[in-house]
């Protein structure tokens, strides 16, 4: 993935408890499993918990092979979600890691921990923000991370920047009866071990630049980016950001142009569009959680055939429009 870097020299006054006061925005490494029954009666919790801080908590979902790697959404990227599973030594689900260490307790996050980490020192700051990068085709995507050091830290050669692609919302009814998945990881836009990093000394800055673009299967308006700095060594996650911290809502919505609204759902053999097409004659192209095509046809009377379909969730567009819908 290509990346640029830019590095910019800056000179402030730290007054008084400054590195105290500076925002704490902790990580908290999520693994799951949509066929795993005991994922869906401690998962709550979790979710509970984090939504008591939201301008202090990224939250990233990893969906990993155990128990069951039959789980869509661990098919949909294997390769990377299995590196940070086996990076903590992962066997079994639900697992939770704030800031890189045991993040559980009599429930699968600990409040206490939580809390602690979110008013601990943060040597390094990190901001995330995302921008449309003019491609003609409209689906790369720039994504900018600024990084500060509040502190100097001396990590050596250990630490490493990840940078990722999360859908912030995803629907879809599991075997284990979940059917909102936050936060669910999508991809590494850096290497899934990690890029190598030179920390900025305290005062100064590193900005870099990657991109990335909209795969079939993603719903542009959901992907956001996430930032976080760790030392390979430690497992110490230093700082960590997403877009979402510096969204006014936290929250994107779909637009009455891009959402598709497609009923029964789940479907049988038929699905039936409720949103108008220009065109009644439309192409209508389905997509696995994967982004693999899996059928093209035809719009017959608002009408979409999908008995062929294999049982599972997929992904329909038709022109501009996209929608989610599962097959039974």
């Amino acid at each position: 993935m290509k990346h640029t870097i830019f590095t910019t020299l800056f000179f402030f006054t730290i007054i008084g408890s400054s590195l105290l006061d500076a925002q704490r925005p902790v990580l908290v490494e999520h693994f799951t499993n949509t066929w795993c029954p005991i994922c869906a009666s401690r998962n709550p919790s979790l979710y509970e918990t984090i939504a008591k801080y939201p301008d202090n908590v990224v939250h990233i979902a990893y969906h990993i092979p155990v128990p069951y790697n039959q789980c869509i959404l661990y098919q949909a990227n294997k390769p990377d979600q299995e590196a940070r599973m086996n990076y903590y030594n992962v066997y079994g689900s639900p697992s939770a890691f704030i800031n890189g260490t045991n993040g559980s307790g009599s429930k699968l996050l600990d409040e206490t921990k939580l809390t602690n980490a979110i008013a601990s020192a943060a040597p390094l700051s990190v901001t995330v923000t995302k921008a449309p990068s003019g491609s003609p085709d409209g689906l790369s995507t720039l994504v900018n991370v600024n990084i500060k050091a509040n502190s100097t830290v001396d990590a050596g050669n250990n630490a490493r920047i990840f940078v990722l692609v999360a859908e912030r919302t995803l629907d879809y009814t599991g075997p284990n009866g979940e059917s909102t998945h936050p936060d669910v990881f999508r991809k590494f836009l850096t290497s899934n071990a990690g890029d190598v990093i030179g920390l900025p000394q305290a005062g100064n800055t590193v900005s870099m630049s990657y991109s990335y673009d909209l795969e079939s299967g993603w719903i542009a308006d959901q992907i956001y980016p996430i930032a976080f700095i760790q030392n390979i060594e430690t497992k110490t996650v230093y700082a960590a950001g997403s877009s979402l911290l510096n969204s006014t809502t936290g929250v994107h919505e779909f637009t009455p142009e891009e959402s598709l609204q497609i009923y029964p759902n789940p479907a049988d053999n038929q699905l039936i569009l409720q949103t108008p097409m220009a065109d009644p004659q439309s192409e209508a192209r389905i997509f696995a959680l994967s982004g693999q095509l899996v059928q093209t046809t035809k719009v017959h009377d608002q009408r979409i055939d999908v008995s062929n379909l294999a049982p599972g969730m997929y992904v329909l567009r038709i022109q501009d429009h996209i929608g989610r819908f599962v097959k039974r």
